[in-house]
């Protein structure tokens, strides 16, 4: 069972954590709370998401939140499946349908693991009219 992360003593650090989970944006929050300039809220904020406290307290209310509107990943994905896979009655556009595809596929990764498309080749130089040489080959 996971522990709840309480509100945070420094007042400061928890309207922080209030402020962040509204759009996920740590310079916004931190400028909203410390009235600085862009560029020190942007590594201060940074910073202060790195504390153990601050992460368990922002973990903590982005679940509640997430409870509060019922919206899980499990969810979505199973509206992206329905979307990409819905029959053909069903009227859903093929633009639809891909869409829904690269979002299943993007979350599953299968965009970015193991795709060899993304690896850069080492170049091979190939000599006609001579045997090729494999790394065993001594001479």
């Amino acid at each position: 069972m996971t522990k709840k992360a309480a509100k945070l003593k420094n007042d400061r650090h928890e309207r922080f954590c209030q402020e962040y989970v509204i759009d996920l944006n740590a310079t916004r929050a931190y400028r909203k709370v410390y009235k600085c300039s862009k560029d020190n809220a942007r590594k201060a904020g940074s910073r202060l998401l790195k504390k153990e406290d601050v992460a368990k307290r922002v973990k903590c209310l982005l679940s509640k939140a997430n409870t509060k509107t019922e919206l899980t990943a499990k969810k979505v994905l199973e509206a992206y499946e329905e979307i990409a896979f819905a029959p053909k009655k069903a009227r859903v556009s093929a633009k639809d349908r891909l869409r829904a595809l690269d979002s299943l596929g993007k979350h599953l990764g299968i965009f970015e693991k193991d795709n060899e498309q993304g690896r850069p080749m080492a170049p091979q130089i190939i000599v006609f009219g001579t045997p090729a040489k494999s790394d065993d080959d001594t001479n």
